[in-house]
């Protein structure tokens, strides 16, 4: 059974090995993410990759294959289907994007663990009593 919800943030991690996180892509295996996931991931790999070249091509064509195939290994979660004014008064009362929004209310509403590496995100979820955890070398995943 599914326990987490991981953030683009624990995918980017993940896939790249950055900020020590050394964990195993199967890990996300049957887990959580949100649809929105795959393009933010995506955009950091970019800019991690070409803008601010911190990755090899090969290293960053591995990372976006890999995140293009874990659509059809997680239970990707649509945003549309969300509660709108829920995730609005959670960015709202939290100071957060729209987007890091979408990860609490999606996480609240399957009763799940967030699991995100951007200290604002945890400090909301903390805030809001919901579980998170982090993919880093200190994390109890």
């Amino acid at each position: 059974m599914s326990e987490y919800l991981f953030d683009a943030s624990s995918v980017v991690d993940i896939l790249i090995g950055k900020n020590g996180a050394d964990v195993d892509v199967s890990i996300l295996f049957d887990e959580y993410m949100l649809d929105l996931t795959m393009y933010e991931a995506a955009n950091a790999l970019w800019k991690t990759g070409l803008a601010h070249d911190n990755l090899t091509d090969s290293a960053l064509e591995d990372a976006v294959t890999i995140l293009s195939r874990l659509g059809t290994e997680v239970q990707l979660e649509t945003v549309i289907n969300e509660n709108l004014s829920t995730t609005m008064d959670l960015a709202q009362s939290n100071g957060l994007t729209f987007y890091d929004a979408a990860y609490l209310a999606t996480t609240e509403r399957n009763d799940l663990t967030l699991v995100t590496e951007d200290s604002a995100l945890r400090k909301a979820a903390r805030e809001q009593e919901i579980p998170v955890d982090s993919v880093r070398t200190d994390s109890s995943l």
